[in-house]
C-alpha cells in the first residue's frame, strides 16, 4: 500500500504545483496514457515441466499493457525543453514454448512420446522517472502542428514482478497402442526478489503537438532501451526492451 501512496502523491505534485509557475511562460504540464509493447532480449523464464529427455524451444513474444502518468516541462527557448516524467510502466515478456520427444510417464508407467505447447507472462510493474530532453523541430509556428523529438535517460523502481499462470497443452502416446491429450497448468508466482529493484534505461522517440487554444494535444512514441538487468542473479543478463505510445495533454 505504501507504494501505491508514494505514486499518487508524485503523481498530485507534478500536477497540482506547475499551474503557479506556468503564467511565467516557461514551464508547462501535462498528463500521458497510452499502451506499451515490451520484450527482454534473452529468456529468464521457463516452463517447469517433469519431460526429462524432451527438447523445447522458447521464443519470446511481446506482451501488451498499459502505461499513464504525469510530466513536468521547462522551457529554455521556444524550441528546446526538460522534460521531467513520472509514470506508471509495465514491461515483461510472454514465453511461449513448443516441444516433442519421449519420457517416463509417471501416470501411464511407460516410455511415451508427445509433443506439445506451453505460453507464460512476466510482469514486471514499475514507477518509471523519464528526464527527457524535448526538442521541436523549427519552422512550425504556433497555430499548425509541431513535430517534436524526445531523447534522454529513465530510473526506475520495481514495484512487484510476478509470472502468470502458465497454460497450455500436451499429447502423450505410444504409436499404434494408446494416446490421450492433456491440458497443462501451473499457477503464476511471485517473483519479486527475484530482480532488482532499481534499472536504469534510455528513451529516444518523437511525436506531434497539436495546438487547442490554451492547451495542447500529442501523439508520441517511444522506444525504452534498458541499460542494466532486471535480474539479481544469472549466466546471461537479460535486458528489458519496450515500445510505448502515448496519448496526452498539455497544459
Amino acid at each position: 500500500m505504501k507504494k501505491r501512496y508514494l505514486f499518487f502523491i508524485s503523481m498530485c505534485l507534478i500536477i497540482l504545483l506547475p499551474p503557479a509557475y506556468a503564467r511565467e511562460g516557461k514551464f508547462q504540464y501535462g498528463l500521458r496514457a497510452g499502451l506499451g509493447l515490451s520484450s527482454m532480449n534473452e529468456n529468464i523464464i521457463s516452463p517447469q515441466l517433469q519431460l526429462n529427455g524432451v527438447e523445447m524451444n522458447l521464443e519470446r513474444n511481446h506482451l501488451v499493457s498499459g502505461t499513464g502518468g504525469a510530466f513536468l516541462e521547462y522551457w529554455f527557448t521556444s524550441n528546446l525543453a526538460l522534460q521531467v516524467n513520472v509514470l506508471y510502466l509495465q514491461k515483461g515478456v510472454r514465453v511461449e514454448s513448443n516441444f516433442e520427444g519421449a519420457f517416463f510417464d509417471n501416470i501411464s508407467g511407460e516410455f511415451v512420446n508427445t509433443f506439445g505447447n506451453t505460453s507464460q507472462d512476466l510482469h514486471l510493474r514499475y514507477l518509471s522517472f523519464p528526464l527527457m530532453v524535448k526538442f521541436n523541430f523549427p519552422g512550425a509556428n504556433s497555430a499548425t502542428l509541431k513535430p517534436f523529438f524526445l531523447a534522454g535517460p529513465e530510473v526506475a523502481y520495481l514495484l512487484s514482478a510476478r509470472t502468470s499462470s502458465l497454460e497450455g497443452e500436451m499429447a502423450v502416446y505410444i504409436p499404434a497402442t494408446w494416446g490421450e491429450a492433456r491440458e497443462l497448468f501451473q499457477p503464476g508466482d511471485e517473483q519479486t526478489d527475484r530482480f532488482q529493484r532499481m534499472e536504469v534505461g534510455f528513451n529516444f522517440g518523437g511525436g506531434i503537438t497539436f495546438p487547442m487554444g490554451a492547451s495542447s494535444i500529442f501523439l508520441d512514441g517511444w522506444y525504452n532501451w534498458g541499460i542494466t538487468s532486471p535480474q539479481k542473479e544469472g549466466e546471461k543478463k537479460a535486458a528489458n526492451r519496450v515500445i510505448t505510445v502515448n496519448l496526452g495533454i498539455l497544459f
